[in-house]
């Protein structure tokens, strides 16, 4: 009773909301459209200025991945085709590479988070590339209810962050990029097919792409 009167339980539990607050871990996201760029909370992550080419390659993968783990032999086998498993220890000195740069952004170590062999940058909140998904997303349910007006404007929203840029271009030849590059490239050329039919059926082509 004497706790509840002076209200020390309901201090503790704002002191104990306030201190997960200051422990909470700043949010991931990530540029895959042109130049490679990795933002923990509001600070800037560039690998560009690294030593280690490996480590921002490594860190390239699982930013792609988007917070979803990537085993490391799946790491050993697309950084390090050609040494295999002779390759653990220059996998584990680019991980304590990528855990440094974070701590040095203001982040934490454990943001590269580990579960047994798998590894994951937590939490992630988005990239560029799931943001313009979103918006092809968007507008085809815009054209499906007869929106096409909205569609064609958020159809050239979307295209517009590809504008004389590619994805990642450092990783143009990497195994790993292909399937997303792929993907990636197929949606942006059906984007732009359909961003045209529905520019020429408004008679406004000539506003649309170049």
């Amino acid at each position: 009773q004497l706790v509840d009167r002076y209200g020390v339980r309901s201090l503790d539990r704002e002191l104990d909301a306030s201190l997960g607050e200051v422990a909470k871990p700043s949010p991931i996201s990530a540029q895959l459209i042109g130049e490679f760029r990795l933002r923990v909370g509001g600070i800037e992550i560039d690998p560009g200025g690294w030593k280690s080419r490996r480590a921002a390659e490594v860190l390239r993968i699982l930013a792609l991945h988007s917070g979803r783990p990537v085993h490391a032999d799946k790491l050993l086998d697309w950084v390090w085709p050609n040494e295999g498993p002779a390759a653990k220890p220059s996998l584990n000195a680019a991980l304590s590479t990528i855990r440094r740069s974070l701590e040095a952004s203001g982040a934490g170590r454990d943001q590269l988070s580990r579960d047994g062999d798998r590894y994951a940058l937590t939490p992630f909140v988005t990239t560029d590339v799931a943001e313009f998904d979103i918006l092809i997303t968007r507008a085809r349910t815009a054209e499906a209810t007869g929106r096409s007006d909205l569609a064609v404007a958020l159809l050239l929203q979307g295209l517009s962050a590809w504008s004389g840029k590619e994805f990642l271009p450092a990783d143009r030849y990497a195994s790993w990029a292909d399937n997303e590059r792929g993907r990636v490239t197929q949606l942006i050329d059906d984007a732009r097919e359909r961003t045209g039919e529905m520019l020429l059926g408004q008679g406004e082509l000539e506003d649309g792409l170049a």
